[in-house]
């Protein structure tokens, strides 16, 4: 859901080049796409022979540390763009592993103590049935109960035109029949919460 990062990498090469001439770096960028880790760890291989140490890696958390423990006795660090479960900043980190982008529990950290800012302590959270919304979840509930704000109820949501699912997949329906000053939606793919807005049952965020 979050598109491709080559763009962005090619830009960072090109913002570099203008550095690199002055300290005498020339900075170049390879792509490759694989179909398995297997062959992302034959493509990373092959790089590091040619001299490549540094690898931006775009795969889900599973995928990135079966590619970090195949290539660890390689001089090659992964740079995570796309992974935020915590488990890979604590019981599953690795040497040969720095993180770019931001872990779950840094994420609410950040937007509770907002919360929390603005006097908006009472969070409704909202659920969808991917694992990786779940550990959002749960890195909610530890930061409210850090910062002093409170989860008065999570409850599930499923993307569906199955009128069967109504109750779960109206976003007015899901938040209503109980009091909360701001909606959070724990969605990993992002297709539920972009029709949230303006269609809760409370006019809140």
């Amino acid at each position: 859901p979050l598109g491709s990062p080559v763009t962005g990498a090619e830009l960072g090469i090109a913002d570099a080049q203008t550095i690199g001439k002055v300290i005498g770096v020339d900075f170049g960028l390879r792509t490759a796409m694989g179909d398995s880790v297997e062959a992302i760890v034959e493509t990373v291989r092959g790089w590091a022979g040619d001299g490549v140490h540094f690898v931006i890696v775009d795969l889900p958390a599973a995928d990135l540390l079966t590619l970090a423990d195949a290539v660890a006795d390689l001089p090659v660090t992964l740079l995570n763009i796309a992974a935020g479960e915590d488990s890979l900043r604590g019981a599953e980190c690795r040497a040969n592993m720095v993180h770019m982008f931001p872990s779950y529990r840094m994420l609410t950290d950040a937007m509770v103590q907002y919360l929390v800012s603005r006097q908006w302590r009472d969070i409704l959270a909202l659920q969808g049935p991917a694992p990786q919304d779940q550990q959002m979840i749960e890195a909610l509930t530890q930061s409210a109960q850090f910062f002093g704000a409170r989860l008065v109820e999570v409850r599930p949501f499923v993307l569906s035109n199955d009128p069967t699912n109504r109750e779960r997949g109206n976003v007015a329906l899901v938040t209503g029949g109980v009091g909360y000053d701001v909606v959070y939606i724990a969605d990993s793919e992002g297709e539920f919460a972009r029709f949230a807005p303006y269609e809760t049952n409370a006019p809140r965020p």
